[in-house]
């Protein structure tokens, strides 16, 4: 459940609040088809910066765009620029899954700097602290079908 269309939409259309974990707050809410029950992390109030437990996402929705990003973990020397793909652009967000996944969530710390359509810079600088206390509660019971 990636509610990235929801940005700046405050916390509308995200499901049921259920708790805050440290920068995290998380929402609760079901498919209206399958009754398929999920979680998601919104940092510090900003739903350009969402967590699943199976992803991070980074909006940029009315900030520009993305034409290319680079990210940097903790004091590691940032990755090479990466051009957006088109379903990056379309969808206006960078969803980071898998190995690079599994890199940020094992971090302290994940900067984000992206290159907009309109030429403009975004810098996102996120802790990721409490984000693994925020992932176990996604992936526990709290959010599996009741």
């Amino acid at each position: 459940m990636l509610a990235l269309g929801q940005i700046g939409q405050a916390s509308e259309g995200l499901g049921q609040k259920v708790t805050t974990i440290g920068d995290w707050t998380i929402y609760r809410d079901s498919d209206a088809m399958t009754d398929v029950v999920t979680c998601l992390g919104i940092y510090q109030g900003r739903p350009a910066v969402q967590l699943t437990k199976d992803s991070i996402a980074i909006s940029l929705n009315g900030r520009g765009g993305i034409s290319s990003y680079k990210y940097r973990l903790d004091d590691t020397p940032p990755t090479e620029l990466r051009l957006a793909t088109d379903t990056e652009k379309d969808i206006g967000a960078v969803v980071f899954e898998g190995d690079d996944f599994n890199a940020i969530r094992s971090a302290n710390r994940f900067r984000f700097q992206a290159l907009t359509i309109l030429d403009s810079v975004v810098d996102e600088d996120i802790s990721l602290r409490t984000a693994q206390q925020a992932l176990a509660y996604m992936s526990g019971p709290n959010c599996q079908k009741k």
